[in-house]
């Protein structure tokens, strides 16, 4: 699946997608939206947010 299909997917851009992959802040207006889009991220392909995030704390959302 691509970043597009899944930005699609998710109602998200693909810049968003590409920012959540390379756990950078940008293209998110807060950092609370940004974890949401990660966690529905997550659950679309099907990991549990555990595996991907450990504490919120060691994700860059600033």
């Amino acid at each position: 699946m691509s970043t597009l299909d899944i930005a699609h997917e998710l109602c998200l851009t693909e810049r968003q997608i590409i920012s959540i992959e390379e756990n950078k802040p940008h293209h998110f207006p807060s950092p609370t939206l940004k974890l949401v889009c990660v966690k529905k991220y997550a659950k679309a392909l099907d990991l549990k947010i555990s595996d991907v995030i450990l504490h919120t704390d060691d994700m860059s959302l600033n």
